[in-house]
């Protein structure tokens, strides 16, 4: 399977979690689940076309009712960065086990887990979720975010810009999860100094391969590539895997727990009009965002 452009259908709508106002609902939903007017949360699987647009059409297990104590801005921040986060720690990372994906239960107490790139989007949800299982969290960052984490109550946040970053690394070491949100990838993983159990990175090669070679070629290039780091990383006792964003319902339910019980908050970098959204894929592109840039369609340019 080969991505030609003929392949992509245009007009591109891009977009993938928001906040709005129902306006029409199938004949199957009932009025005790959701009624019109009802101001709820979702997110669009990959395969769809997205939300930057006027309406949208999805099923009723992307969306549930929008916790009440978040804003609109707030609540239309989690839910594709915090089911990132989600999917990787839980359903690809195991953490807590079956119970910890379905409700913040303490699951990870006794855990040590390592955030790369913390102070983006996906890292400052996830440093929310490992706190409510109870985890040890340790995290790297730029110099300009350490205040920004010590802020979300994390007590160990290394300076990766410091030279004695490696130094602390390896003495906080072996983690049981490293969670890689900075987009360092497989080959990352093998050159660690420290020790680890599960390397999770979102950075995987897996659609590229796809792309590039179709899908049969493709799919033996991706496990290839997944063979070659865990015999890289089995030498450490450790395994590398690949983390993605999962439209879950159960993951969905996750994030709405802990938002209600205001044990979620998502940092917001900044906000752009509709009509700002070049402005605002570009702020994306650009890179060292400090939590997560939203669309705000109530907003002038």
């Amino acid at each position: 399977m080969r991505c030609e452009t003929s392949d992509i259908e245009f007009p591109l709508t891009l977009g993938r979690d928001f906040v709005g106002k129902i306006v029409h609902k199938g004949l199957d939903i009932k009025n005790s689940d959701y009624q019109v007017g009802d101001k709820v949360w979702g997110v669009i699987p990959v395969h769809n076309q997205g939300c930057h647009c006027e309406y949208i059409a999805i099923d009723k297990c992307f969306v549930s009712k929008k916790p009440e104590n978040l804003s609109d801005i707030d609540a239309a921040a989690v839910l594709y960065a915090g089911l990132t986060a989600w999917s990787g720690l839980f359903i690809t990372g195991q953490l807590g086990g079956v119970l910890g994906a379905l409700c913040a239960n303490g699951g990870g107490a006794g855990k040590k887990v390592l955030v790369l790139g913390a102070s983006g989007g996906v890292g400052t949800l996830a440093i929310q979720m490992l706190q409510a299982e109870g985890v040890e969290v340790v995290v790297t960052c730029g110099s300009d975010a350490v205040s920004l984490l010590n802020n979300l109550g994390v007590a160990k946040v290394i300076d990766y810009t410091s030279e004695d970053s490696d130094v602390i690394l390896v003495h906080e070491s072996p983690y049981d999860i490293i969670l890689d949100c900075a987009g360092k990838g497989t080959d990352y993983a093998n050159s660690l100094p420290w020790t680890f159990r599960t390397y999770i990175t979102f950075n995987s090669p897996l659609l590229k391969n796809f792309d590039s070679h179709g899908l049969i070629s493709g799919g033996l290039m991706n496990a290839r590539d997944l063979i070659n780091s865990n015999l890289s990383a089995l030498n450490r006792n450790g395994s590398v895997k690949w983390g993605y964003f999962l439209p879950s319902p159960v993951g969905i339910e996750y994030l709405k727990k802990l938002a209600e019980k205001q044990k979620l908050l998502p940092i917001i970098h900044s906000t752009f009009s509709y009509e700002a959204l070049p402005e605002a894929y570009q702020r994306v592109q650009d890179g060292h965002l400090r939590g997560k840039v939203v669309i705000d369609y109530t907003k002038t340019k």
